[in-house]
């Protein structure tokens, strides 16, 4: 299992060379042993900081203090979040993400039990690009983590066969005249 350090960040060795280095914040050791497991199993060049607090996500993020050499604690390539961490939602944290300007291109995933509608509406109006549901075995993971690799190593990141797995959630749809409105505003976007 990971390590849990004092500062409540830990994970695999640090970003170097063209590995893609991603962030998960998830309170769960075991979710994060699994998906460490996963990664190794598939032999992809992809390394986790793994955090397990939201204060210690947003310290991470900032860089603020021994975690400011970018070197050893890399930006981001993505963000993969649990909707709950502890007693909290990850609600929070996605807005200050969404609010950082250098973030504002980093792919946020949500990563969760929960497969509540209005837990996948919230995250998506906040700010989530994506939103998975936690694979409910092994092999799935290791498909997950596969595909979430191809779409990071993609220039530009390319996350359309991630959104073909069943555990893959979309924004339920809105109703009345917000959908109308949506409507007419993707018709406008797929005319230029």
């Amino acid at each position: 299992m990971p390590k849990q350090s004092g500062n409540e960040v830990s994970g695999s060795a640090p970003h170097r060379g063209s590995e893609i280095s991603i962030v998960y914040i998830d309170d769960n050791p075991h979710d994060q042993f699994f998906v460490e497991e996963a990664t190794r199993s598939c032999r992809l060049d992809m390394t986790f900081q793994f955090l397990n607090t939201l204060p210690a996500a947003r310290t991470y993020l900032e860089g603020a203090g021994q975690l400011c050499n970018r070197g050893l604690f890399p930006m981001p390539a993505a963000v993969l979040l649990d909707f709950f961490i502890g007693i909290e939602n990850s609600l929070e944290l996605l807005r200050w993400i969404r609010g950082r300007p250098e973030f504002v291109q980093t792919p946020v995933i949500i990563y969760s039990d929960s497969d509540a509608e209005g837990h996948i509406t919230a995250c998506y109006k906040a700010g989530a690009d994506h939103f998975v549901a936690k694979a409910a075995s092994f092999e799935r993971l290791t498909v997950l983590v596969g595909l979430l690799y191809q779409s990071l190593a993609a220039a530009p990141a390319d996350f359309k066969a991630l959104r073909r797995i069943p555990e893959y959630r979309l924004a339920p749809r809105a109703s009345g005249l917000s959908a109308l409105v949506c409507g007419i505003i993707c018709a406008q976007q797929a005319t230029f």
